[in-house]
């Protein structure tokens, strides 16, 4: 399990001008890989460059240097390669629930009666059965949520980015989306990569994380998380889940520290 590598990039940089005419780089040499089937977490300071190596694998931005490869295959600044959940849910407000899964369906042209039974499918493994034609606004943020991560999932895509998925819930909603989230990770055997700010959230959820320097976001650590799995929430109170907590902890306040001593740094 996880032998084949199905995201690597290669040295990506970044740079940005600022308004003041200013090069400010906001990724260097950015080197990770995902094997098929795991479950990995990009985690930093804020303003380290997650959301922009995010949008680079996307397509969604060219890198100034690097490059980008999906199945073996050169994808730099080309989209369509990667399923993307935003923080915010995005779902159209006059699409119910099977609507908005179907929009993928819509869009690349599938066939309608076959993506109609596979979306009605991921409503049942999503708890989302009897809520088919409901519409967002009469949903939780919860279910928002799914209703997002179900739609990410009917575009067929080999890898799932997630970016900040369940940053806007409450505490106690989030920490049961945790569960849900590494129970659907595991059900629909699917490949992700995250970002999130939450480091319990990433212990608890991943197979690895990657911890980024302040900016210029550079890799600084890969972290291996060994817990067994499954996890629930009774592995937070593990011994073994507080030392990682400590030992990431450690290396995040080291850019923090720093971060805020630095203030006359020019963000773009």
């Amino acid at each position: 399990m996880h032998e084949e590598i199905l995201l690597k990039t290669e040295n990506l940089t970044k740079e940005f001008v600022s308004k003041a005419g200013k090069t400010v780089t906001a990724i260097k040499n950015i080197n990770i890989y995902v094997k098929r089937g795991e479950f990995v977490t990009l985690l930093g300071p804020s303003g380290c460059g997650k959301s922009t190596t995010f949008n680079i694998i996307a397509g969604l931005l060219t890198p100034t240097s690097g490059a980008v490869y999906i199945n073996n295959l050169n994808v730099t600044g080309k989209t369509g390669y990667v399923g993307y959940m935003f923080q915010k849910d995005l779902l159209l407000p006059w699409r119910t629930v099977i609507g908005n899964l179907l929009l993928g369906a819509d869009i690349l042209d599938y066939d309608r009666k076959k993506a109609e039974q596979e979306a009605m499918e991921i409503i049942a493994k999503l708890g989302l059965a009897g809520r088919e034609e409901s519409y967002p606004a009469q949903l939780s943020g919860g279910m928002r949520q799914r209703v997002a991560f179900g739609r990410t999932l009917m575009f067929h895509k080999d890898l799932l980015l997630l970016d900040e998925p369940l940053g806007a819930l409450d505490s106690q909603t989030r920490e049961y989306m945790q569960e849900w989230l590494m129970q659907v990770w595991s059900e629909f055997n699917i490949t992700i990569l995250l970002v999130t700010h939450d480091l319990n959230e990433a212990i608890l959820l991943s197979d690895r994380i990657y911890v980024l320097t302040k900016q210029p976001g550079e890799i600084k650590a890969e972290i291996k998380i060994d817990l067994p799995r499954p996890r629930s929430a009774a592995t937070r109170r593990s011994p073994q889940f507080g030392e990682i907590h400590y030992q990431v902890n450690q290396l995040i306040r080291e850019e923090e520290t720093f971060e805020e001593l630095d203030f006359a740094k020019e963000i773009p």
